[in-house]
């Protein structure tokens, strides 16, 4: 009697070792479904941010007919078209791919090959950069010029004997102009416009940015170098601008629109 009592009790206890570890299982199971549908979420917020950056980036999956090829909607700067990428049947209906793509027929500002652009009446001798990471959306043609573009020694970003910047809207709102810049320090280099930089961020007269330099003086940022910060000079990036390095020290005294390059698609989104 009392050896059965002790298998009674021993089953009991094995029992309920078994109920535990079941509960404990069904736990471990219910904290990955959370954490699961956690990442999920967040992939959905990152997509969906991602979506809100390249609003223009649109890929349209549907019932053909989507969208009439020969209506196209212009507006003053820009043509947008509808380009087909593949089609297939699928459930008794043929299914089309196609892509919006966003052509820039015209820059606003007026320039003509040779023109002294107006600098603005205040020192120019800061000269901010900015990481080329941060143009890592592609189909558009800020990423496409990264693309082709290398790092020189000092860490800026070239395509060609271009160095890449941004520029003020009144002097370029296009990716792909091209200006000689001469320093007061005789220096002489070409530049192909890389990015734009918000009207919202510049003066007035959207020419440059307002900041102050090494010397405590009220300046004009006209020029942000493009540049790769694992490459940069660690002093130059906490410096904050290119004109860390001798070679761009200085004012600038000239700028000359030397026109647009053609060498690639400065102007499609897609």
């Amino acid at each position: 009697m009392k050896r059965q009592s002790i298998w009674v009790s021993a089953l009991f206890s094995v029992s309920m070792v078994c109920i535990l570890c079941l509960f404990i299982v069904i736990a471990l199971q219910i904290n990955a479904i959370n954490i699961l549908d956690k990442q999920n979420k967040l992939l959905e917020n990152m997509v969906d941010t991602q979506n809100t950056l390249v609003e223009d980036h649109i890929i349209i999956k549907g019932i053909v007919p989507l969208i009439d090829k020969d209506d196209e909607e212009t507006s003053n700067d820009s043509t947008i078209s509808v380009e087909e990428i593949d089609s297939f049947v699928e459930d008794d209906n043929i299914v089309v791919e196609e892509k919006i793509v966003i052509h820039t027929e015209k820059d606003s500002t007026e320039k003509v090959v040779g023109q002294n652009m107006e600098l603005p009446d205040l020192p120019t001798d800061r000269k901010v950069c900015t990481d080329y990471r941060v143009y890592n959306i592609p189909g558009t043609p800020h990423n496409r010029l990264q693309n082709l573009a290398y790092t020189d020694e000092l860490g800026c970003r070239r395509y060609g004997e271009y160095y890449i910047v941004g520029v003020g809207s009144a002097y370029a709102n296009r990716i792909g102009e091209t200006f000689e810049v001469e320093l007061e320090t005789g220096v002489v280099f070409k530049i192909i416009t890389g990015d734009m930089k918000p009207d919202d961020d510049t003066d007035v007269t959207n020419r440059f940015e307002a900041c102050y330099n090494y010397d405590g003086k009220y300046c004009a940022n006209v020029l942000e170098f493009i540049m790769d910060k694992e490459i940069f000079d660690i002093k130059a990036y906490q410096w904050g601008g290119v004109d860390y390095y001798e070679k761009f020290k200085g004012n600038i005294v000239r700028l000359t629109y030397l026109g647009r390059d053609e060498s690639a698609d400065w102007d499609s989104y897609f």
